[in-house]
């Protein structure tokens, strides 16, 4: 999070007498925007990982079971 904390020093340096009004208006916007894309991202990365994976496992169990079934003699 070191755009957080950049943010955050950043205010301090920049504002005359106590920070906190200013870190309130920024910071919690900037964790609020933070935390959506963060998990917009997960969720996107876990779609794309699952649909992958089905794409590999689905061809490799289907062979599998092909070769099971040639060696029974179906």
């Amino acid at each position: 999070m070191f755009a957080y904390t950049f943010l955050k020093v950043t205010i301090d340096d920049l504002v005359i007498g106590p920070a906190t009004m200013m870190e309130h208006r920024f910071l919690i916007p900037f964790l609020q925007t933070y935390a959506i894309i963060t998990v917009g991202f997960m969720l996107t990365l876990f779609v794309l990982g699952r649909i992958l994976s089905h794409r590999t496992a689905g061809p490799i169990y289907a062979f599998e079971n092909y070769l099971r079934d040639l060696m029974r003699g179906k």
